[in-house]
């Protein structure tokens, strides 16, 4: 029995020896593998936390941020009313009523346009926040733009109501620059607030080039305005900022900082370096599929799709990886969102095109950016139809969809139907556009 009861204690030192020394190893080779992916970053020059983006000052002079955040209070109350009273999914949905009461709040409200007019003065935003909190410390002045856009729209619509074709449709630029301004924000949010207000405004141009009279001048402008959208560039920027924001969100978590870090961390920890292994692990994985996603930003729509379908399998039948699997599924969806604002960007720009040449408006045709072919342009008893396929790759005949659908549920991505009537147009009248 004493035999048995030795051999069994010799066994368990054995085994306990053996896990020990494997937890050291798997934690070692883990950290390694980390610290190595962390040094590509740097190499790079690119920020490896995201508190490395706060800069050390702001730069006032030209700076949108400033009065962006002094007309907050203004904005966020005119958002309110906005919202409250004017609900719809089109302009063209407003009653009569609805849009009196709007071309007075809109006169009524002639400070708050002088204040964004300050902002649109700015050539660039540079925001004056703590980037060591986290994502939410960019969320504050990133809703004051929405609340911008808000107002801008209703500017918009309350000029095509009063037939003042030309500034409705500069109106729709102002926005537009709206969105640029946050082209360089280095969060995914902020990015995907900068495409939905540009689809907003382009939906709006849209809107007023179908309603109401408007220059050759001002489809220009609005032309040269959609070719300053670079969403590729901005996806670059806001993908390595995400990158840096989960490498921040794993420190986080290992020095137990936040309700993040709480929830997941294991209740009672062996002290064998298996937990520390697990999340070197998991920030590992997370590190190389945020590379391989930023390295494909230049690849075509088809190629990132089946990246994606490779990274979403990947992380389904793989063990652990937590993190990684709770941050990149919303990662990926974001280069559609980009490649159907471009879709709407080049549709409209065919459209304006069109207004001016008439029929010719099949010459040079822009490349579909989701299947590399040109934009398919038909004509309707309605009018003409300039789409994309979208994100199904198939050609639905122009199937734009309804209002109150989005990107993912939309057959095609474009506009039309252009009425005959208002093609072509080579001159304005100056009394129907003021």
């Amino acid at each position: 029995m004493k035999k048995i009861l030795k051999l069994l204690m010799v066994l368990f030192f054995l085994a306990l020896s053996a896990i020990l020394l494997t937890g050291f190893f798997i934690a070692r080779s883990s950290r390694s593998k980390v610290a190595e992916l962390r040094q590509e970053i740097q190499t790079q020059g690119d920020p490896l936390y995201f508190s490395d983006l706060t800069p050390e000052s702001v730069n006032v002079k030209g700076n949108a941020f400033i009065p962006l955040m002094e007309a907050e209070e203004e904005l966020s109350e005119f958002r309110f009313y906005y919202r409250d009273n004017f609900d719809f999914d089109t302009p063209n949905e407003l009653s009569a009523e609805q849009l009196k009461a709007l071309v007075k709040k809109v006169e009524e409200s002639a400070e708050l346009y002088r204040q964004i007019d300050e902002i649109l003065a700015c050539t660039e935003l540079e925001a004056e926040i703590d980037y060591s909190a986290g994502l939410d410390a960019s969320l504050e002045y990133v809703s004051v733009l929405r609340a911008a856009n808000d107002a801008i729209q209703a500017r918009t619509i309350s000029y095509v109501s009063q037939n003042r074709g030309d500034e409705a449709l500069r109106s729709c630029l102002d926005g537009m620059r709206i969105s640029r301004l946050l082209k360089d924000d280095h969060n995914l949010v902020g990015l995907l607030i900068s495409v939905a207000i540009q689809q907003t405004m382009s939906d709006d141009a849209f809107y007023v080039l179908t309603t109401c009279p408007t220059s050759p001048e001002a489809r220009d402008e609005l032309v040269q305005e959609l070719s300053l959208a670079d969403f590729k560039k901005s996806l670059l920027v806001a993908f390595k900022g995400e990158r840096s924001l989960g490498v921040q969100t794993f420190r986080d978590l290992r020095e137990g900082k936040g309700q993040f870090a709480n929830d997941i961390k294991p209740r009672f920890q062996t002290g064998l370096g298996f937990w520390g292994a697990y999340v070197n692990n998991d920030e590992a994985t997370y590190i190389q599929l945020m590379n391989r996603i930023i390295a494909s930003v230049d690849q075509s729509h088809v190629k990132r799709k089946q990246l994606a379908e490779e990274i979403t399998a990947k992380l389904d039948g793989g063990f652990g990886q937590i993190v990684t699997k709770l941050i990149l599924p919303s990662v990926l969806s974001v280069s559609e969102s980009v490649d159907a604002v471009d879709a709407k960007i080049r549709s409209l720009q065919v459209i304006c095109r069109s207004l001016t040449e008439g029929e010719d408006i099949l010459k040079d045709l822009p490349n579909d950016p989701f299947n590399d072919q040109t934009l398919t342009a038909t004509k309707t008893p309605a009018g003409w139809i300039v789409y994309s396929v979208g994100l199904n790759l198939q050609d639905d005949g122009g199937d734009l969809g309804t209002p109150d659908q989005n990107v993912r549920e939309i057959p095609d991505i474009g506009y039309g139907p252009l009425p005959s009537t208002l093609s072509p147009v080579t001159s304005a009248d100056p009394e129907a556009t003021n």
